[in-house]
């Protein structure tokens, strides 16, 4: 399932993939509305809802699990090989400082992100407010910046 949702996310940069799409709208109304029209309703979701589960994804302190239909039971969500998804990592560690236009997170191993968050990630008055907060930090307290996110404006950028 995860892999086919980062399949059409990558492949044709859909925002979501299809089991996102379907947690979006609600499995258990879709269902409902399934077997309402009396269709069929695919025999891995009826397991899922027989299993208490609402989703199929969920978030927990930061952490994203997926249903696992083998175990009938949420697993966590590894993030591919190499990547850091900004998110998933402000989700369990937070930021150390942010404002209206950019946050600085620390991307762990000595390095921090200036992470740009305004509006088409133009550059305004925040944002270099906190490149300057961010280049105090960094000399302080890390080895290395990287500037950037993982906006749907750059596509390019996303993983």
């Amino acid at each position: 399932m995860v892999e086919i949702d980062r399949a059409m996310q990558w492949g044709f940069n859909w925002e979501l993939g299809p089991f996102e799409a379907w947690d979006a709208i609600g499995v258990e109304k879709s269902v409902a509305k399934l077997k309402e029209e009396n269709r069929s309703v695919p025999a891995n979701v009826q397991k899922l809802l027989d299993a208490g589960a609402k989703s199929f994804y969920k978030q927990e302190n930061g952490q994203r699990f997926y249903f696992d239909f083998a175990s009938a039971q949420y697993v966590p969500a590894a993030d591919p090989p190499g990547t850091i998804i900004l998110k998933s990592l402000k989700d369990r560690t937070g930021v150390i400082k942010k404002n209206s236009g950019a946050s600085l997170v620390d991307l762990g191993d000595g390095v921090a992100c200036l992470e740009f968050h305004s509006k088409m990630n133009s550059i305004g008055g925040d944002t270099l407010e906190m490149l300057k907060v961010a280049l105090n930090e960094v000399e302080k307290n890390f080895i290395g910046l990287v500037v950037g996110n993982q906006a749907r404006t750059f596509p390019w950028a996303r993983t």
